[in-house]
């Protein structure tokens, strides 16, 4: 049966982007004594205030029942700024995100905005409209499935979301939310730079995102399949670029990297299948600009070739221009 609990209210948050994580993050934030808030697009308006959020899967069944939470089509129709907002859209949608924000009565002088997406090159969009002391970035290796437009289901755990300032330097005003994120069940900490995880984390997806969604395979299938070199090269390439860049992770080496990924992070995610995949299989754009695509753009501005992350990135960009083409 779903867990409910007996609310003690505690920070106001608002979540935009109600797609698997951004359901997730919103029951998780309830569980954890949010005063919730959600904007959605209007077809899953109706199913949320009728049917809640509902979450299944690793951490059991929970639900945010209906009325539990506001639920909105805009953020324009907030009429109060919130402690924090949770960005969850695909990459893509930064810029249109970030402008609505700029003119919305969400934000406050108070108010930080936690930007959850994938891969890099969209923080410039909310950098033109906010400063650097309101916004912060995310890191997410939890596995999100949405079952039907208001139940998502949580396929894996591969290790507590990490959220910290723009700016490298000590987190501030982010442990409220890191506690009622984890108070609802999933762990989360404060780092003083997050940015070597968003690195660590664009390793990953350029090559287990674009390759998986181009094979149509999970990431174990890949290493069954005989790809791995296939995915340590691309790897090897992101880490070459980040160098070159200037920006560090937390590993000094795509070597060292490799370890990890092939010893930890494949057996616990093997078997989830990608985002990108999905996005492909239902005919809807795909993040592959902010992620591979970033990786080319930032070999080419410090000289440094990286062949597999552009073919992932060419051979996507194909796959996508067939569909948009069969549908006009």
């Amino acid at each position: 049966m779903p867990v409910r609990l007996r609310r003690i209210w505690g920070m106001r948050a608002l979540v935009i982007g109600i797609g698997a994580e951004g359901l997730g993050l919103a029951n998780f934030l309830w569980h954890g004594a949010a005063r919730l808030s959600v904007v959605c697009r209007p077809y899953l308006e109706r199913h949320l205030r009728e049917g809640g959020a509902l979450r299944s899967g690793v951490g059991g069944v929970v639900l945010a029942p209906p009325r539990a939470f506001g639920v909105y089509t805009h953020v324009l129709r907030c009429d109060s700024p919130y402690d924090y907002i949770l960005v969850a859209t695909k990459a893509y949608g930064a810029a249109g995100v970030a402008r609505e924000l700029a003119g919305s009565s969400a934000v406050g002088q108070g108010t930080r905005i936690v930007l959850f997406m994938n891969g890099i090159g969209w923080a410039e969009d909310f950098r033109a409209h906010f400063p650097a002391r309101q916004l912060a970035l995310a890191r997410v290796i939890t596995g999100f499935d949405k079952i039907t437009p208001n139940h998502v289901k949580i396929t894996v755990h591969g290790g507590p979301v990490r959220i910290g300032s723009l700016e490298p330097g000590p987190a501030e005003g982010l442990a409220a939310l890191a506690a009622a994120l984890t108070r609802g069940g999933l762990p989360t900490e404060v780092t003083g730079d997050i940015w070597k995880d968003i690195w660590a984390k664009t390793a990953y997806n350029c090559a287990v995102n674009g390759l998986g969604a181009i094979h149509g395979m999970t990431l174990g299938a890949m290493i069954a399949a005989g790809l791995r070199p296939v995915i340590d090269e691309t790897i090897g390439e992101v880490f070459a670029v980040m160098q070159a860049a200037g920006a560090r992770t937390h590993w000094n080496s795509a070597a060292e990297y490799l370890r990890v990924f092939h010893q930890e992070l494949a057996p616990r995610t093997g078997g989830h299948p990608c985002s990108m995949w999905r996005d492909l299989a239902a005919h809807r754009p795909t993040e592959v600009a902010y992620l591979n695509g970033a990786v080319v753009t930032l070999g080419e501005i410090h000289g440094v070739p990286v062949p597999r992350n552009r073919w992932v990135r060419d051979t996507i960009v194909r796959l996508e221009s067939g569909y948009q083409e069969a549908a006009a």
